[in-house]
């Protein structure tokens, strides 16, 4: 039987519930028991005698299986509890005394958004969209754990939660659940720490700086800016940089989320820019990619725009783009209708040498 010792995630999660908050958020680095700790919580709360309806949730079922569900399955037998003996498997449903605990990946997000529960755990909320985790929250009737790194804003930051009166954020690194680490995760940690230091000593903001803020501090991720040009105006908090999208300074595996703003109308190598995307983004980090668009094909010959050449994409360009990004092990999140029905940029409305055409967003994940 394992001892695990309970961490300071833990603990103040107990006392969040103590004091009936609806939104307790779990933020920081990696190895801080931020998720042992929700799961900690969710055993003990299986300890009392009324019955409750558990989910736990997260963006794929293959991610709870490696994380959270032997997470909680090693709680488990520190209780002397084996877990074959209280659960099933595909769906996997633990019966724990009066309380039935679901994990649920929502690689198909209608499994359980029409289902009510009593108590919520969102496993890396950060990786699932707003709208999903917003419908799952109004069908829990107690409260809701999150957890997350802070590698960078999304819609717990953008959407209010932080500012609400009933959300407690608990903020922790490795410090704070340090007698569960191992000596070697200990070193791990520490080789990454030298490196992010010898970067700051070098003046040097690259990968390692990020990665310790992130993964280290458990404070929220550098943004980065990239353009041929300088901007026009700057944004706090942003480095920027110029340089070529298709062939960048960053090192492999540098961001969790790239965006690339209605650049692809103009001069950009459609299988570079995947290779380059896909070499930059950490496993299941996200592309957004937007662009000018119409169906059928709008001719733009000889009309350039900041100096370059503009294509207004169409059907085959946008399939073009799929392919190539999917060669790279980028995929579409979702299908699209690529009807057109409106042309909001039109010749009464903003509309560069009298086209008429509307924009297009699309989402890949890195598999």
């Amino acid at each position: 039987m394992n001892i695990i010792i309970p961490n300071k995630t833990y603990l103040q999660a107990i006392n969040a519930i103590a004091y009936k908050k609806r939104i307790i958020a779990q933020v920081g680095g990696t190895r801080s028991g931020k998720t042992f700790g929700n799961l900690q919580t969710i055993k003990t709360i299986t300890e009392k005698k009324t019955k409750r309806i558990i989910t736990v949730v997260s963006h794929s079922l293959p991610h709870l299986e490696g994380g959270a569900i032997r997470d909680f399955d090693n709680i488990l037998e520190s209780f002397g509890i084996m877990p074959d003996s209280v659960r099933t498997k595909h769906p996997y449903i633990y019966t724990l005394g009066n309380s039935i605990i679901e994990f649920i990946g929502f690689d198909r997000p209608s499994k359980a958004i029409g289902a009510t529960r009593d108590i919520l755990f969102v496993n890396e909320a950060n990786k699932l969209p707003h709208d999903i985790v917003h419908q799952l929250m109004i069908r829990t009737t107690e409260f809701i754990l999150l957890d997350w790194n802070p590698a960078n804003e999304f819609w717990f930051d953008t959407e209010g939660y932080e500012q609400r009166e009933s959300t407690q954020i608990i903020h922790s690194t490795y410090l704070d659940n340090i007698e569960n680490i191992t000596k070697q995760q200990y070193n791990e940690l520490m080789i990454a720490k030298e490196k992010h230091d010898i970067e700051v000593s070098l003046n040097v903001f690259g990968y390692w700086y990020n990665y310790w803020r992130v993964y280290g501090l458990g404070l929220k991720g550098k943004k980065c800016g990239l353009d041929l040009g300088n901007p026009e105006f700057e944004i706090s908090g942003i480095d920027y940089i110029k340089g070529d999208l298709m062939n960048t300074p960053y090192k492999n595996d540098s961001f969790d989320t790239i965006t690339c703003l209605s650049v692809i109308e103009h001069e950009v190598d459609y299988d570079n820019l995947a290779r380059e995307s896909s070499r930059l983004l950490r496993k299941d980090g996200i592309l957004y990619i937007t662009f000018d668009f119409w169906n059928p094909k709008v001719d733009t010959s000889g009309i350039k725009l900041y100096d370059l050449t503009w294509n207004i994409l169409d059907g085959a360009d946008v399939s073009r783009l799929e392919v190539s990004l999917g060669n790279h092990g980028l995929r579409m999140s979702s299908n699209m209708d690529w009807e057109t029905k409106e042309a909001v940029i039109n010749p009464s409305f903003c509309a560069p040498y009298g086209k008429s055409y509307t924009f297009g967003i699309l989402k890949f994940i890195k598999i």
